[in-house]
């Protein structure tokens, strides 16, 4: 992850768990999940370097 988050990026919860979003626009969110250097789920931001995005939805 960027050292310069991105505005309103926070971790999600229920079933959404474990995953992070971004504001895209509007009411609508792009969500993913981050990875350790050991290609492992991480939720600690200061571990994560790649990302898998999970999709671009309003969940609300």
């Amino acid at each position: 992850m960027p050292s310069d988050p991105p505005p309103r990026c926070h971790p999600l919860t229920g079933n959404l768990n474990n995953k992070f979003a971004v504001d895209v626009s509007g009411n609508y969110r792009m969500i993913f999940e981050g990875y350790d250097k050991n290609d492992k789920l991480s939720i600690k931001k200061s571990e994560i370097v790649t990302i898998q995005i999970v999709a671009i939805d309003d969940y609300h």
